[in-house]
């Protein structure tokens, strides 16, 4: 949690400031009562059920794409995505919750608003600018997990629920969660990058990985605690997919199979995103 007390703090600011402006407010409840079913997420019928991420910066990798996202959206869409995560944090990650309602113009597939949740008004949001799924991270709900997991319930959404460790997973399960992933990558190495400030920059942009001391993803994680995953529930692997070659990996080596994985940064560096995409699928 420390380690993410930067990005924590500034989210609940923003939260409060958007809750503060009436006419926002007003807007978003207009939204709310139009917006239509959710979509749930589905498999798809040949190959690996992707969940491709827009995403154009990250503190771990600073500066990752200037694509539009249209363009990023249509080519998931042509390259087989089973649904889409939307970056929506605005500081470190240069995502908008415009984004959300641009994509959900073009695909018909799922749409999970990837934030980082810590108040009911932020399901609003997501239902209200056309998200189906929003992302839970453990490590920060903790004890309100199942009051989310809930909430998110109440707005007709689905909930993934992100974990990194066995005490995780267990909490999880205990507070009703149906979907759940095992994201690869300690979110507490984000400690180092966002402790940093050089030259005025903020701390997202212009620091490399290496230099900032960020461990990569380890597969491995995955690996270890699938089997606590039951076959009952729908089972996501994030962060570090970089290759058919690590998918590959993660099916031979895994007890417990995923079902989807959630692939951002090596899709957006990508030359061809689409082809990328199709490889992945494939693999």
């Amino acid at each position: 949690m420390s380690a993410l007390k930067p990005v924590v703090e500034n989210t609940l600011k923003v939260v409060e400031s958007r809750k503060r402006d009436r006419d926002y407010c007003r807007e978003v409840e207009r939204r709310l009562r139009q917006a239509g079913k959710s979509r749930m997420l589905s498999k798809v019928q040949n190959g690996n059920s992707i969940i491709a991420e827009a995403k154009f910066a990250s503190p771990s990798e600073g500066f990752i794409s200037d694509c539009r996202l249209e363009n990023v959206v249509n080519d998931y869409v042509k390259g087989g995505a089973a649904a889409l995560s939307i970056l929506t944090e605005e500081k470190y990650f240069k995502g908008s919750l415009g984004y959300i309602e641009q994509a959900r113009k073009i695909a018909r597939i799922p749409i999970l608003r990837k934030d980082f949740i810590l108040d009911e008004f932020q399901l609003k949001e997501a239902r209200a600018f056309g998200a189906d799924g929003v992302l839970l991270i453990a490590c920060l709900l903790e004890n309100k997990l199942g009051e989310f997991i809930g909430n998110v319930k109440s707005y007709g959404l689905w909930a993934l629920v992100e974990t990194h460790s066995e005490k995780e997973v267990e909490n999880a399960l205990d507070s009703g969660a149906r979907v759940i992933g095992i994201n690869n990558r300690n979110l507490s190495t984000l400690k180092l990058e966002l402790g940093t400030t050089r030259a005025g920059i903020s701390p997202h942009l212009g620091v490399s990985s290496r230099s900032a001391g960020f461990k990569p993803p380890d597969l491995n994680t995955t690996i270890r605690l699938c089997h606590l995953i039951p076959k009952n529930k729908i089972f996501v692997t994030e962060s570090g997919i970089n290759t058919p070659k690590d998918i590959k990996k993660l099916k031979q080596e895994c007890e417990r199979k995923p079902d989807y994985y959630l692939i951002g940064t090596s899709l957006m560096k990508a030359v061809n995103i689409k082809e990328k995409l199709k490889q992945l699928v494939n693999a």
